[in-house]
């Protein structure tokens, strides 16, 4: 989940339209459920593994 090769989507204060393939109407569906920021969503995907 990184875009280009680097980590610089996922720094604080990033927001989820600053990731590759999330658009505004994806970033407001998130938003509903109460993701807000990549570091949010990463830690979403991370519990999903599990």
């Amino acid at each position: 989940m990184y875009y280009n090769g680097s980590k610089a989507a996922w720094r604080r204060g990033a927001e989820l339209t600053d990731l590759p393939n999330i658009g505004p109407v994806l970033a407001d569906n998130l938003h509903r459920v109460e993701i807000t920021t990549p570091e949010e969503l990463r830690a979403f995907f991370d519990r999903a593994k599990t």
